[in-house]
């Protein structure tokens, strides 16, 4: 049943005038302004009787003598609990407080006609309970269409200032399923479904450029969400604890996420940031227990991202994310936004990169697999640091620089891809990196910082290949030199040694040189106390810089192996002589391959060669009857 407003008249000033027509829907009239107000029914004794309004109700425009109706006074619909719809026609401007007061009617839905003034709405405060927006908290309504903005009257207790104005009509209603806003709305305004736990659908004006603070926060039954082509700000707090929401297709026009505007939305399992976005707030995503994947669209600039560095790190978007297994990037950011996601297992670059940051994935705890795009000639400082879970790397062919500290305590690190463009390792970068047994720097190489693989507790062999430059070994009063703490047992060098050395390595047992080490620093081995075994495969025995090469126990106590046909020059050489025991060793005798006995070569890192090697160096052969010579089998020098 519909039905409109009729009137009677209740004389309530010398403004205002009475008149009565079928004792059902009431007027307060005001011949001044010539406009009328939507009231109650009042009993004999002038209280409210209530109980006026049935059915589907739609407020008339116009009053039975003429007058606009203007104004939906406080309690106007008081008891009317067989009221079934309302609608709220354009002339009316203002509502009074509580509308709806002692109203338990179901309302399938209210309708505000669009109308291009805003609607003035009076917001009771009833501290400590809160206030009561005019179709919010009490009101048992399912639907509402809003074509009008609003501006809401508060009245000054517990309630902040900075809300007056925009608190919401609708907020913390009990009930509400469906919100439509009309074309007029630019913005989804402040606070307007807040605490709407029942809420599933909102539509949106096509006319949308932001979404206000608050705006959906503890819409705890809200699924999905469809964006209008065109928005451009999500702003704080915007879908915070959304529990229920997970499918998030962000527009493509969106430039701006800020703080915790996704926050606590539990149920959220994929997140795409479209490139149009240009800035990400802090905490945007806390708490998002569900997230496994975030995914940043390919884009031709950066994207900002809320950081700050505390004392114990960084601080970022990503930190906080309790489940966050892959990220795939599509554009740089400012900051490095996965620093301490200790979830994160999988990270691939989709755009090509010059580097990897500073700290990029510092912390990452469970990181097992990087995707490299591009050429990146840099690995940043801690750019790997503490990735616990990480056992093997290959790391492109363009990095020319691993900066210091970039695999620092990597424990499960057994194989990081070394490339051959790789010419300097910083200081401490491989360091703690216990499941290393065998490392290999590379002939490009041209500088390592101090103390590169200190304390790999299984590192048993360094192999320095071959080359005819220089290697210079940094050391300072920070850090021990390059290798002093390295707990190897084995090294094979077949470079000179510039400006470094390994003294005091305490555990080097075995030395392997090639024929590209025509010359030693002083001091370079001395008091490594426990070197026994010195291979030297140059016929020519190499120039030492000083009499202290050799630690005196290590060549009391030691064994010097030469080529065949060599001992004599040894033996008359400056520290050479010195050795107690030297012999010539067959084993390690310069060769050609031999194609009788030899049936494949490889480097000392363990890389297959095709044919015959072309150039001189030291290699790990696999005989013709199959054994592989180089753990526990001869290394060989080919000519």
């Amino acid at each position: 049943m519909k039905k409109t407003l009729l009137s009677c008249v209740l004389l309530l000033s010398a403004m205002a005038t009475a008149a009565q027509n079928d004792g059902m829907f009431y007027y307060i009239y005001d011949d001044a302004t010539q406009t009328a107000t939507v009231t109650y029914k009042r009993n004999s004794d002038g209280g409210k009787e209530g109980g006026t309004y049935v059915g589907d109700v739609v407020i008339p425009a116009k009053a039975p003598n003429g007058y606009a109706v203007t104004t939906i006074g406080e309690h106007a619909f008081y008891r009317s609990n067989l009221m079934t719809s309302l609608t709220v026609p354009a002339t009316i401007d203002s509502i009074g407080s509580e509308p709806f007061y002692d109203c338990s009617a179901k309302l399938t839905k209210i309708t505000i006609e669009d109308a291009d003034q805003p609607l003035r709405c009076h917001v009771r405060d009833a501290w400590p309970m809160g206030c009561y927006p005019v179709f919010g908290r009490d009101v048992n309504v399912e639907e509402i269409y809003i074509g009008r903005n609003y501006i809401s009257f508060v009245d000054r207790g517990w309630v902040e200032a900075r809300y007056t104005g925009s608190w919401s009509i609708i907020r913390d209603s009990e009930y509400l399923k469906t919100v439509t806003l009309g074309d007029v709305f630019t913005e989804v305004p402040y606070g307007l479904c807040y605490d709407c736990e029942k809420l599933q659908t909102i539509n949106m004006s096509p006319n949308t450029k932001s979404i206000g603070k608050e705006a959906f926060y503890l819409c705890k039954s809200m699924k999905s969400i469809s964006f209008p082509e065109g928005l451009t700000v999500i702003d704080t707090l915007a879908f915070n604890h959304c529990d229920s929401l997970v499918q998030l297709p962000l527009p493509g026009t969106l430039k701006l996420i800020h703080d915790g505007a996704f926050n606590r939305c539990s149920q959220l399992e994929q997140i795409s940031i479209p490139a149009s976005v240009d800035s990400i707030g802090s905490g945007v995503f806390n708490e998002c227990k569900a997230l496994r994947h975030f995914i940043v669209e390919n884009g031709n600039t950066t994207l900002k991202v809320y950081y700050k560095h505390e004392w114990w790190g960084w601080s970022s978007t990503l930190d906080d994310l309790d489940n966050l297994e892959k990220v795939t990037m599509g554009r740089p950011m400012n900051c490095p936004a996965t620093y301490s996601c200790k979830t994160l297992q999988r990270f691939e670059y989709t755009y090509p990169i010059d580097e990897v940051a500073d700290e990029q994935f510092s912390g990452c705890t469970s990181l097992r697999e990087v995707i490299f795009c591009g050429s990146p000639a840099r690995i940043g400082r801690s750019a790997f640091r503490e990735c616990e879970s990480l056992v093997s790397i290959n790391l492109p062919e363009s990095v020319k620089l691993i900066d210091e500290k970039a695999f620092y305590r990597c424990p499960s690190l057994e194989h990081v891809g070394l490339p051959q463009s790789l010419s300097v390792i910083g200081a401490e970068a491989f360091s703690r990196c216990d499941m290393f047994q065998r490392f290999t720097i590379p002939a490009q190489v041209d500088s390592i910082g101090p103390s590169i693989l200190d304390d790999c507790s299984n590192l048993k062999t360094i192999v320095i290949a071959p080359s005819s430059k220089p290697l210079k070994m940094a050391c300072s009063s920070q850090f021990s030199n390059a290798l002093r703490s390295a707990p190897i047992d084995t090294l094979y060098l077949d470079r000179y040694i510039q400006d470094g050395y390994l003294s005091d390595n305490r555990t080097m047992k075995v030395l392997y040189m090639g024929t590209h080490v025509n010359a030693l620093p002083d001091e370079i081995f001395s008091n490594c106390y426990n070197l026994r075994e010195v291979y030297s495969l140059s016929t020519v025995p190499p120039t030492c810089e000083g009499g202290s090469v050799f630690y005196s126990e290590t060549k009391k106590e030691g064994r010097l192996h030469v080529p065949i046909g060599s001992l004599d020059a040894y033996k008359e050489a400056f520290v050479w002589k010195d050795f107690f025991n030297t012999d010539e060793v067959s084993g390690i005798s310069a060769v050609s391959s031999d194609a009788a006995t030899i049936s494949a070569y490889y480097t000392l890192d363990g890389r297959h060669i095709s044919g015959q090697p072309a150039a001189r160096g030291l290699y790990i052969v696999r005989s013709a009857k199959g054994r592989l010579q180089g753990k526990n089998g001869r290394k060989v020098m080919v000519k």
